[in-house]
């Protein structure tokens, strides 16, 4: 939340970047967090960093219904999804298979071809 509130992107140019980077919180926030408490510290002034993201930016929308088949799962993979917070504020959304609806995530995803 941390970046969502103040990150800024730069190109290798150092030009901004208009669009904001996504940082999952499930995956890379968990890795982005402490390299940048290490790009603070007096000792590594200067120093180069790297974070490689693997995760793709866009949360692809296939043809079949993935609610439908979320709500088929025994309730422990239920439970499972239930229990991921989105932590983004630039990304709300959420899984809610008792009382939610796809509308609570669907506006991340889009449709691919």
């Amino acid at each position: 939340q941390a970046y969502d509130a103040t990150g800024r992107l730069f190109e290798g140019s150092g030009a901004e970047v208009s669009t904001p980077l996504w940082v999952c919180g499930h995956f890379v926030a968990k890795a982005f967090a402490p390299l940048i408490d290490d790009a603070a510290k007096e000792e590594l002034r200067g120093q180069t960093f790297l974070l490689w993201q693997t995760k793709s930016a866009v949360q692809p929308l296939g043809t079949e219904d993935e609610w439908a088949q979320l709500a088929e799962m025994p309730p422990l993979v239920k439970r499972w999804a239930d229990d991921g917070p989105a932590e983004s504020t630039l990304r709300p959304g959420k899984v809610d298979t008792a009382n939610g609806t796809p509308d609570d995530y669907r506006h991340l995803m889009k449709a691919l071809p």
